[in-house]
């Protein structure tokens, strides 16, 4: 269905300059050693057709116990850095591609119990940025952290294109334009309130409705409402949202409809949408797909997590996978070494070396050649330029990068 866009007033606009208070935190630096689930933790239900073999998993525990880790972004440093919330403390953990985690914490709660909070960002500036109920928190790559008082219930947060963070306030019921230095200018929606943002395709600011109203908001960097898009199905509990790597806006919803089904929705910058409906026959839990976090992975697939226990592949015309997976899996993001990074919301990070994409040809493994050691032929990905071997354990095939 095609949205007409249709121009509304300004918005109110209040100018809110909080304060700044320094808090450099001495980092403590933990290695942690990855934990390799057993063989066949993610294999794949039901099997994928062609060239697309999972590889294993790696557990990095992070949280204390009665702590979340929540959501997860790739920094400008190379690092995957994740949020952990709690009501008493918060904190931010650095972790690299070999899994040596640092944490930094901050002396304020990240998020409230019960509330949607504690997500997180790479800014313009190089910098993480993070909200809380009512702050953003600035963190340097380094773990000095800044803090600016800011809104009434922060949830999802991105950088916009012009050069700004965006938050959306679930409480005020519309969203948050704070420079790096700290000014902050809210626009309201005039709905209940907003849930998850992204910079879209087009350069404007895409928002989620709250998490029982299916609406999705276009506006610009200027604050202009430009369309309101309803996704047409009720009794969705809307979740994330992201830009795709085919030009459109990706978002999640679960639990919505007779029985229990997940949606994934792709819609064009014109507001055409596109639903993809994810039932138990495709796989994933008795309960039905709770999906939650969506991130563009490095083959141009997307990837959504199910807080079921479950990862699903999606390809852009809606082909979906289902991949068994450990913990309750929230927030996702693609890193800069290829993986796929997970927050697990029992307090782990957990790690997805990345899952190549069908080449030209499609083998089956009869059609492949392995040594005493399961190891197999080297073949080059079209989709990322990467060569990988193929491994043979038990019969499960999995790849191993190679160059």
């Amino acid at each position: 269905m095609t949205f007409a866009p249709f121009a509304v007033p300004s918005p109110d606009v209040t100018v809110n300059a909080g304060p700044s208070v320094a808090t450099g935190l001495v980092p403590v630096t933990v290695p942690i050693q990855p934990v390799t689930l057993p063989s066949g933790i993610i294999q794949p239900q039901p099997p994928p057709t062609g060239f697309s073999f999972p590889g294993a998993s790696n557990v990095y525990p992070l949280s204390e116990l009665g702590n979340s880790t929540y959501w997860c972004c790739a920094g400008r440093d190379g690092n995957i850095w994740f949020t952990e919330a709690s009501d008493t403390l918060g904190s931010v953990w650095r972790v690299t591609p070999a899994g040596v985690a640092t944490e930094f914490e901050i002396g304020a709660p990240l998020g409230v119990i019960g509330v949607v909070a504690a997500q997180i960002c790479s800014g313009p500036d190089g910098n993480l940025w993070v909200t809380g109920t009512t702050a953003v928190y600035q963190v340097t790559t380094d773990g000095a952290v800044t803090a600016f008082t800011v809104g009434t219930s922060l949830t999802g947060i991105c950088s916009g294109s012009d050069g700004n963070l965006w938050a959306a306030d679930q409480g005020a019921g519309g969203i948050w334009q704070i420079t790096t230095s700290g000014d902050s200018t809210f626009f309201s929606l005039a709905v209940e309130g907003a849930n998850a943002i992204c910079a879209g395709p087009d350069g404007n600011l895409w928002v989620v409705g709250t998490l029982t109203d299916q609406t999705v908001f276009v506006v610009s960097t200027s604050g202009d409402l430009l369309q309101t898009i309803d996704l047409g199905v009720i009794g969705v509990n809307m979740a994330a949202i992201c830009s795709g790597p085919d030009g459109r806006v990706w978002t999640t919803g679960y639990r919505g409809g007779s029985p229990n089904d997940g949606y994934i929705f792709a819609i064009t910058p014109d507001g055409a949408v596109t639903t993809f409906t994810v039932t138990n026959d495709d796989g994933g839990d008795d309960r039905g797909p709770e999906l939650t976090g969506i991130a563009t992975g490095a083959g141009g697939d997307l990837w959504v997590t199910d807080q079921f226990d479950f990862l699903w592949k999606c390809t852009i015309d809606g082909k979906l996978t289902a991949f068994s997976a450990p913990d309750d899996l929230i927030g996702i993001c693609s890193g800069p070494d290829g993986s796929l990074w997970v927050a697990g919301y029992n307090g782990h990070a957990v790690a997805f070396p990345f899952i190549i994409q069908a080449p030209a040809i499609n083998l089956t493994q009869g059609d492949l050649t392995f040594d005493s050691n399961g190891q197999g032929p080297v073949v080059t990905d079209q989709a990322d330029g990467h060569t990988y071997r193929i491994i043979s354990t038990a019969g499960a095939l999995s790849t191993q990068m190679v160059t």
